[in-house]
């Protein structure tokens, strides 16, 4: 009814239906776990990002807790017989809590790395399809 020019793509819904399901039962087993295998690759690559990112924060945090340690026994060692005892008992108390609070991020860091490694690990096995099929000819 429509012709030649009337519609464009050939055939009507049924025939596209045919199509679609008619092209999915004969592909190769090889061609679906693409899709699958890319969005994996993907996700692993953005879990490897950040992992790195987490661990650039705690590194951050890391180098200021130290500054932090470093600046209070530097004030410590400043401390003259002149100035209050009570000063220099709060100078060791807060030394004594950025000691412990750098203790807890350098194992927060570790922690970090470890699981940046992890990550990494993961994505160097990607996914299954790749560990066993190096030629994609072969079906099974």
């Amino acid at each position: 009814m429509y012709g030649q020019g009337g519609r464009k793509g050939g055939g009507g819904r049924e025939e596209q239906r045919k199509d679609f399901f008619s092209s999915s039962s004969s592909s190769s087993s090889s061609d679906r776990p693409r899709s699958n295998k890319y969005h994996f690759t993907r996700k692993s690559e953005e879990k490897v990002r950040e992992a790195e990112a987490a661990l650039r924060n705690i590194t951050s945090q890391v180098e200021d807790a130290k500054r932090c340690v470093e600046g209070l026994r530097l004030q410590i060692q400043q401390q003259t017989l002149h100035d209050p005892p009570q000063r220099l008992a709060d100078l060791n108390s807060a030394l004594q809590r950025a000691e412990g609070n750098l203790i807890n991020l350098l194992c927060k860091q570790t922690g970090a790395e470890q699981r940046m490694h992890q990550v990494k690990r993961e994505k160097e096995l990607e996914s299954p399809d790749e560990l066993f099929a190096s030629d994609s000819s072969i079906d099974f």
